[in-house]
């Protein structure tokens, strides 16, 4: 490394052997679920049943870090730590239940009509801790004990609530023609008293109604003389849906504990308190075919899709004044237009070999139309999301490269200054990431100069398409299912790798850094390695963008129906599967398929969680 004066004289290297021996890591994870489904038939025509659902989850952790073969540590407000004890207890307790009604009514020739009506409830409790202390004493001590130096907690206690009734009633007319219509009242704890709504039962509750019709246009007369077209279904809907995907508080007012000088705990306000924040409206309207032809060797189904989505769920900007940053509100709006497309054939259905292949596409393209206080970003994990008027939602916002200056010579031509936090400036030297300067107007005596102005649109984590591959092959009593899937054109913040190839700390990097620039006249993409990376190399920028693309083989089942000719055994089924059996990609990550959560802006973030793993099951299907 260069710059060997600026390195912190607590940082040394860690013995990974002596950690591997005396490092303490163990985790312990409970899971109980229950499930009761009850029903009772009064008539023929007439059902009622529910489903109770409960689940409880423990897990607790223990963690150590030892003194002995462990570099020490700097703690902010504390200062040198030799050890590092913590534990970590969460629960959850999760209820469910549903009770419907369904009465079915026959009108001979004038068809038949299904009622349903019901209640459903949820209910999540969810708490963790995480007490956290240094300098135990000695290594022999691998727990939290008082009197050490410094201790403090970190925690979350989230509740929430969900009701809803709902009311379903479908008619279909000579078996043509089909209409479904649907409403519910739903309530959700989250939500402040003032939202917008119908009172009731001491809870604000809102309307969401769907409608659907669909036309069997093959069962009329004038196709039933068009051999080749076995099936033929026209459907549209249109439906009312709503979000309340937000904190469990957030639409109260609340404080959170605060460390402060060593051993002193407060409270701070964390949430300032919304009673107007209500649900995020999705109206959607789509359009669909089903086809099934040529002897039902070949089905089609194609459906088209347009919504809006209002009163967004977002963080709304605070005054300096009240201590936060931002607090949860509704406004702006958000349209999506979409389409879907499938098709299963079947391309061989020889007495001794049967093939089956299917395939679906799907793509959308949201774009954000309306910004109560105009556009935004958000810093995720050293990264930043883009909320802007005319853009996708969740697009990455950085900076754009150009390589590394090779010479000083080239350094020096290019003229380009970064701005630091103190509003002084930094020349690039030669090994520097070359940033474009996208904006001039900040320039000025002839330099210059890269800052956040400078910061365009370099990703969009939503796909161009996606989907799904099928193939079925049967030879007699043997069938093999092999079910792929794809995705092409969504780009990745890869910030494991922003980490590991970052050249700014004495942790462990990823041998990519061997290629890093190190010598005048050195051509690469690999900038130098300074501690404390002064020039702002690693800052996020499209080094950290990566084609997220890929094919996937998801899932693999060979299976064998055991010939078996018994009065109560109808069949035996011996299976095997393997998932994820392998993955095409260019993507350098450990795996191209994640989720770092539900959240609209935390899509495409790679947070280097663990990768779906290649995992293997045998089975026996037993059909009394």
């Amino acid at each position: 490394y260069e710059d060997h004066d600026k390195i912190d004289p607590f940082r040394m290297l860690s013995n990974p052997m002596v950690l591997v021996d005396k490092a303490v890591g163990k985790s312990n994870r409970t899971v109980f679920n229950a499930t009761v489904s009850p029903y009772i038939n009064f008539t023929k025509d007439i059902r009622l049943e529910s489903t109770f659902g409960y689940t409880l989850q423990r897990v607790k952790e223990s963690f150590f870090v030892p003194k002995d073969g462990a570099a020490p540590q700097t703690v902010n407000l504390f200062g040198r730590a030799d050890n590092e004890v913590r534990d970590y207890a969460q629960r959850q307790t999760s209820i469910f239940s549903n009770t419907k009604l369904n009465w079915n009514f026959t009108f001979n020739e004038a068809g038949d009509l299904n009622l349903l009506g019901g209640f459903r409830f949820m209910t999540d409790n969810y708490e963790s801790d995480l007490p956290r202390g240094y300098n135990t004493g000695n290594d022999n001590t691998k727990v939290l004990v008082d009197g050490m130096g410094y201790r403090f907690a970190t925690g979350e206690n989230n509740a929430w609530k969900s009701m809803s009734w709902y009311v379903n009633a479908a008619y279909d007319y000579e078996k043509k023609y089909l209409l479904s219509v649907t409403a519910s009242a739903d309530a959700s704890s989250r939500f402040g008293k003032k939202a917008d709504g119908i009172k009731m039962l001491g809870q604000q509750w809102a309307l969401f109604p769907a409608v659907e019709g669909g036309w069997i246009a093959s069962s009329e007369n004038f196709l039933s003389g068009v051999s080749w077209i076995n099936f033929m279904k026209v459907r549209a809907g249109y439906s009312v849906t709503g979000n309340d995907d937000v904190e469990a508080f957030a639409g109260r007012s609340y404080f959170a504990p605060v460390k402060y000088i060593e051993n002193a705990i407060g409270l701070s306000i964390a949430n300032i308190q919304n009673e107007g924040i209500q649900w995020e409206i999705s109206k959607k309207a789509s359009a669909g075919i089903d086809l099934h032809l040529f002897n039902e060797r070949l089905s089609l189904s194609a459906d088209v899709f347009s919504s809006k989505t209002d009163n967004l769920l977002t963080l709304k900007s605070l005054k300096s004044i009240t201590g936060l940053d931002s607090y949860w509100s509704n406004g702006g709006s958000l349209k999506n237009n979409g389409y879907e497309f499938a098709f299963n054939s079947k391309l061989l259905n020889l007495p001794v070999l049967k093939w089956e292949l299917g395939a679906g596409i799907g793509h959308y393209k949201n774009e954000i139309t309306a910004l109560p206080d105009g556009d935004y970003n958000t810093e995720i994990l050293d990264g930043v999301v883009r909320t802007a008027v005319g853009l996708p939602a969740g697009v990455f916002y950085g900076f754009k490269t150009n390589g590394v200056y090779a010479t000083t010579e080239e350094a020096a031509q290019a003229n380009i200054y970064k701005q630091n936090e103190n509003r002084s400036y930094r020349q690039y030297q030669a090994g520097d990431v070359r940033f474009v300067n996208s904006y001039t107007q900040d320039d000025f005596d002839g330099k210059a100069i890269i800052n956040d102005n400078d910061r365009q649109i370099i990703g969009d984590p939503n796909p161009d398409f996606y989907g799904t591959i099928t193939n079925k092959f049967q030879h007699k009593r043997w069938t093999l299912d092999v079910m792929a899937t794809y995705s092409y054109g969504n780009d990745v913040y890869n910030y494991l790798r922003s980490q590991l190839e970052s050249g700014a700390t004495l942790f462990n990097q990823s041998t990519a850094m061997m290629n890093r620039w190190r010598t005048e006249g050195d051509i690469t993409n690999m900038p130098r390695a300074v501690y404390g990376d002064p020039a702002g190399n690693s800052r996020f920028s499209d080094r950290w963008i990566e084609d997220g693309s890929y094919l996937r083989l998801k899932e693999v089942t060979l299976s064998y129906e055991v010939p078996f000719n018994l009065t109560y055994l109808q069949g035996v089924t011996v299976w095997a599967t393997v998932n994820n059996l392998y993955t095409w990609s260019k993507y350098m990550g450990s795996d191209p398929e994640f989720s770092m959560n539900n959240s609209v802006l935390g899509q495409g973030i790679d947070a280097g969680l663990q990768p779906q793993s290649r995992s293997y099951y045998l089975g026996v299907r037993i059909n009394l």
